[in-house]
């Protein structure tokens, strides 16, 4: 014969709150679950005082997670919703943890730059579809991708567009893979932009043949030369004081002339039996098509200046 368990009405009160959220299971479950359930809380509440309990709610769904089964609800559900609901039951229990809850709140505080980091993992995805190798958009088209990837992804940290558990379902896993998969993104875009700088560093050691004048330091492309009466002169033929022509490149066969400018040099097809590298001013063809060697129709250079302050004793003549 069992002897009857004496308890408080606290412990009571709290046995039978448990009871009713365990209510969904069926009866045997809840018979099982609870088997001396009063007793336990007696030794804990002598131990500890009846204050001391805790949550009913709380203490039957670690009764229920003990036992392996799903939160309350969850029965009959579809397997991802049933997880879902038992992920969020396991964060309730970590958010009664102080420091889980700090640290919690220190993150919600970086959420935006999240939801600009995912915004630009999204980006980098439709770059790499449409071939763009850069981690940057330098193109209108690429801008609004990003801008509008940053705007979904910014609407959607707000809590936006997230009134279907299949969206918010889509919405974790996406966090999920964006987060496994952001440092290896950073490392790539940090490795591809140093690639770009280095290139940049090296372009004119592989493809801008190095210019025999400088002006200043700076190597000088092009020469524009002033008539004493102020005016430019077209054509003209510099030598230096040896009766050599006054190239600006070392190699007299050299194709075209690059320099900080998205222009390209060429020589004058007019001097007879070599390229008129002398010829000032030289014109000029889109840079691209001279590292490309695609076929371009050179251009007169645009002057510095219309015209130059006209030498002492000489006035410039008026137009025609």
């Amino acid at each position: 014969m069992t002897t009857p368990t004496l308890t408080s009405p606290e412990v009571a009160a709290f046995a039978a709150a448990v009871r009713d959220a365990l209510a969904d299971l069926p009866r045997e479950e809840v018979d099982e679950l609870t088997d001396g359930l009063e007793a336990d809380l007696s030794d804990r509440a002598a131990d500890t005082g009846a204050d001391a309990l805790g949550d009913p709610v709380a203490y039957a769904q670690e009764l229920r997670a003990a036992a392996g089964l799903p939160a309350r609800g969850t029965r009959g559900r579809a397997p991802l919703d049933v997880a879902v609901a038992n992920a969020r039951a396991n964060l309730a229990d970590l958010r009664a943890n102080p420091r889980f809850e700090a640290m919690l709140k220190f993150f919600a505080v970086l959420a935006p730059v999240w939801w600009v980091a995912r915004a630009w993992l999204a980006y980098l995805l439709v770059a790499t579809l449409a071939t763009v190798q850069k981690p940057l958009p330098d193109s209108l088209p690429m801008l609004a991708v990003l801008v509008g990837a940053i705007i979904v992804s910014v609407q959607f940290g707000r809590g936006k567009w997230q009134s279907r558990l299949a969206v918010r379902t889509l919405l974790i896993v996406a966090n999920v893979v964006a987060a496994v998969v952001f440092p290896f993104v950073l490392g790539w875009a940090y490795a591809a932009q140093a690639s770009a700088a280095y290139a940049v560093e090296t372009q004119s050691d592989y493809w801008e043949p190095q210019g025999l004048v400088l002006s200043n330091g700076t190597q000088v492309t092009n020469v524009f030369a002033y008539g004493p009466d102020g005016r430019p002169i077209d054509g003209v033929q510099l030598f230096d004081q040896d009766g050599q022509p006054l190239d600006l490149v070392t190699d007299p066969y050299t194709e075209y002339l690059t320099g900080k400018t998205d222009l390209a040099t060429v020589p004058s097809n007019a001097v007879p039996g070599r390229k008129g590298w002398n010829v000032f001013p030289l014109q000029t063809i889109p840079v691209e098509s001279a590292w490309e060697g695609t076929e371009a129709v050179p251009k007169d250079a645009r002057l510095p200046f219309p015209t130059v302050q006209p030498l002492v004793g000489y006035e410039a003549e008026p137009d025609n």
